[in-house]
């Protein structure tokens, strides 16, 4: 990533003059993140390809001010954090749902480790709602951040859980990986019908007093702990909700095979 990438990049999400080489940095630029590029499937409704090759996500995420999913934003967060300094690994993760751990690959995160020395630290830009901030990787005591309260937890072959709020979302794989060791799972989260990114759009980022999202027709607004939600009955409505709350200028709307009628629960936790 050369230097005018970087300084659109960082336009991009709102940061004049990051100090990425200290732990502060590295928490103004992982919040900033989160408010300004949004988790999203759109892509796959759209009958757009997901490419991980690194000019394309920085395309996609830099130029087009799109958004993604974890492969897309934890890989295009890891070039700019590696262009500012940091030593970045990409490491995979299992995601806990209702069946269990899903299987290897289903979610991509960072561990990464700034110049200060401070960390190794686990960045996460690319879960849907979750931690505000980085998380210590080495400490097993919890940690408190604005979306809750976090423990990381050692698990069986040297993996370590993630929680939050006591509940289990998903289990890290410290072992460095590369953005091409998760190709063939990006394809299955984009083609398969069991793939639930595709069975529903959303489009969602964090606010700085919560959360708004757009899940179906729905848009899906938290703000101070309370939560609104309204029906973008109108192909206008909904083009002008993306465009208005996340800046996506869509020529066309995704086809989306869910219900019209989606009034389920903002997304917690998102592999992919």
């Amino acid at each position: 990533m050369d230097h005018e990438t970087v300084v659109a990049y960082l336009d991009r999400v709102g940061v004049t003059a990051p100090a990425v080489g200290d732990a502060a940095g590295l928490r103004t630029l992982h919040r900033a993140h989160q408010l300004t590029v949004p988790f999203e499937n759109l892509s796959i409704h759209l009958a757009e390809p997901i490419s991980l090759d690194e000019p394309d996500l920085i395309d996609k995420i830099v130029r087009r001010r799109r958004g993604g999913f974890c492969y897309e934003l934890n890989g295009t967060f890891a070039l700019l954090l590696e262009a500012l300094g940091a030593q970045v690994s990409r490491v995979g993760a299992r995601v806990y749902g209702e069946a269990g751990l899903s299987p290897p690959f289903d979610h991509l995160a960072l561990i990464v480790r700034p110049a200060d020395g401070t960390g190794p630290w686990l960045a996460d830009v690319g879960f849907g709602s979750h931690s505000d901030y980085p998380l210590l990787l080495d400490t097993r005591d919890d940690q408190d951040d604005p979306a809750g309260r976090f423990r990381l937890a050692d698990a069986e072959e040297g993996d370590i859980d993630v929680l939050k709020d006591g509940k289990p979302q998903y289990r890290l794989e410290t072992r460095e990986r590369s953005l091409a060791d998760c190709v063939p799972t990006c394809w299955w989260q984009q083609t398969s019908p069991l793939s639930h990114f595709t069975q529903s759009t959303i489009c969602s980022r964090l606010t700085p007093d919560g959360r708004v999202s757009i899940s179906g027709r729905m848009l899906i607004q938290t703000q101070h702990g309370t939560r609104t939600e309204q029906q973008l009955d109108t192909d206008d409505a909904l083009l002008a909700a993306y465009r208005d709350h996340f800046g996506i200028a869509l020529s066309r709307l995704p086809d989306d095979p869910a219900a019209v009628d989606d009034r389920g629960p903002e997304p917690a936790q998102s592999g992919g």
